[in-house]
């Protein structure tokens, strides 16, 4: 035998409350008990599926916002977060123990991903080449690729392997490889 139904009124009261828990990244299962536990109706996980979709048709027809709306928004939200942080941190300093360094991380996330946000930020680009790396070392390049080349003829001595390149085995005095750049976006 079923038990009660729940009404029209208690169906847009669950909504908002799945809603809710939906934003917090709750499961259709964790909804459905954490619902059911507040209800005199029992909802299975199916009606509560059923629901979230509702909901986000709903939220798919109400969308009118624009990409810039959305930043505005979220940047709202970030500095309104910041500003917690800013304010506890200041709170914590009159803690015993001292002020807590975790209020001042959070601070610094929620400022780069406002930088981010507005796209304040640039790809660092490195160029490294090893032969200039290795001089500004005090290191004679050539040395060193020799040591490399005779540590990796070492390591692999008695394994099948083809001649390297600029080895005595392939006859070619001079390194064919030469100087790398590389560019590196961080």
């Amino acid at each position: 035998m079923a038990g009660p139904k729940r009404t029209k009124a208690e169906r847009e009261i669950d909504l908002v409350e799945i809603g809710l828990l939906m934003a917090q990244g709750y499961t259709g299962r964790q909804v459905a008990e954490s619902i059911n536990t507040r209800r005199k109706y029992q909802l299975v996980e199916q009606t509560i599926t059923r629901d979230m979709r509702e909901l986000v048709k709903r939220w798919q027809d109400a969308q009118q916002w624009s990409v810039e709306e959305w930043v505005a928004l979220e940047l709202n939200q970030l500095i309104q977060a910041r500003y917690e942080a800013w304010a506890a941190w200041e709170k914590s300093k009159g803690n015993k123990g001292g002020a807590d360094p975790r209020f001042l991380e959070i601070v610094g996330k929620k400022s780069d991903r406002i930088v981010r946000l507005l796209g304040l930020s640039k790809p660092i680009q490195i160029q490294a080449s090893w032969r200039d790396e290795a001089r500004a070392a005090e290191i004679n390049p050539d040395e060193l690729l020799g040591h490399a080349i005779d540590r990796y003829i070492e390591l692999h001595e008695g394994s099948a392997r083809p001649a390297l390149p600029g080895s005595a085995e392939e006859g070619a005095a001079e390194d064919p490889r030469g100087s790398t750049a590389t560019t590196v976006e961080a």
